[in-house]
């Protein structure tokens, strides 16, 4: 899933990390790239992480306890999104949730989080906001499942009827069934359906329910979504 999710991740600079004054919390490094295709930032600067041995534990010799704090760039930057959203995708799965899609991981990226700040490089120069996992987890704990009934029809005798639903939003989880509610008539199956869908546009998708009546009389049907996860 990570490596589905294609975002992309920009530096930052960190307020006097580790020694180092690198401006603004939260603002355009001058070697990042930037743009309104960015979805989020993560640290640039000052990071401190394990290898490289400029910074060392008691026994100097001994590899386990060397370390940086110097690690930068997109190499700090990507593990810190890639992460929240390991651990966003964890959640929904322990919780019983539908996976996050592609498209939906960045929407919540853009949409929750730390605001870019201005500093040498102005907000129009767009990095993205930094991820808060808290929030993350409360936009989508707060979308639960939701049902409706989206038509009522008949379909004729021995016939098949193809009804379709348009411009649903390519990240929500539906599932469609289709009932008989009339003639009430105890014995074998009164019909089949099938879903087939298209994508309608960029972010949209069209269903298509195709309903076949197994019996010599008509029968009416109603059909019904149920959004798992949004």
């Amino acid at each position: 899933m990570i490596a589905a999710v294609l975002l992309w991740v920009q530096v930052r600079r960190l307020l006097k990390t580790n020694g180092g004054n690198w401006g603004a919390d939260r603002s355009r490094l001058g070697f990042s790239n930037y743009g309104s295709c960015v979805d989020t930032q993560g640290w640039g600067r000052g990071v401190t992480t394990a290898g490289y041995g400029n910074v060392t534990g008691n026994n100097p010799n001994n590899k386990n306890e060397w370390y940086t704090n110097s690690f930068s760039g997109t190499s700090s930057a990507s593990p810190i999104v890639t992460g929240t959203v390991a651990c966003l995708q964890g959640i929904q799965k322990a919780a019983g949730r539908a996976m996050l899609t592609p498209r939906r991981a960045r929407q919540l990226l853009r949409s929750t989080g730390s605001a870019q700040q201005a500093g040498a490089n102005p907000v129009s120069q767009r990095i993205g906001r930094r991820p808060d996992l808290r929030a993350l987890v409360r936009a989508t704990a707060s979308r639960r499942p939701w049902c409706g009934v989206q038509f009522n029809g008949s379909v004729p005798r021995n016939a098949t009827r193809r009804w379709f639903t348009h411009s649903w939003p390519d990240h929500y989880h539906v599932i469609w069934t289709v009932v008989p509610t009339a003639p009430a008539i105890d014995g074998s199956a009164q019909i089949e359906f099938k879903v087939k869908t298209t994508r309608q546009a960029f972010g949209l998708i069209k269903y298509y329910i195709e309903i076949k009546n197994l019996k010599n009389y008509t029968v009416n049907v109603q059909a019904r979504y149920c959004v798992v996860a949004s």
